[in-house]
């Protein structure tokens, strides 16, 4: 009974972090899980977007990820944090290339979805 419990910890400390590199490393979108079950399919980036962990979106910057890799809906990483209000987050990701124009499976641009704070901010940067 006890070696199930240190095979179940084994998986968790190891298996995760692997999978979590070969998603970044292959481009695939990455199943977010959370406590309703699963929602739309996420890139590394947009994950630690989500989580506000400026830390690990400056890791994954520096080590080359895709700031134009989109989910499920077709949102690039400007999307996530411009939805978040995460408006540091988004000057990084203009800075390393992120597209302000790229419209979602829906056919809508970030300008499209933005509220009067994100229009504003848009605004002050000409996008």
């Amino acid at each position: 009974m006890r070696h199930k419990w240190l095979i179940r910890i084994t998986i968790a400390t190891v298996a995760l972090p692997i999978a979590l590199f070969m998603c970044w490393l292959l481009s695939w979108p990455l199943a977010v899980a959370l406590q309703g079950g699963l929602r739309l399919r996420q890139t590394p980036l947009q994950v630690a977007i989500e989580a506000s962990n400026s830390n690990e979106v400056e890791r994954l910057l520096a080590i080359g990820a895709d700031v134009n890799a989109v989910n499920s809906n077709g949102e690039n990483s400007l999307f996530t944090a411009l939805n978040l209000h995460q408006f540091d987050l988004a000057d990084r990701l203009l800075e390393r290339g992120a597209s302000a124009t790229m419209t979602n499976n829906a056919g809508y641009s970030v300008r499209d979805l933005a509220d009067d704070e994100v229009l504003a901010w848009l605004n002050e940067r000409g996008l």
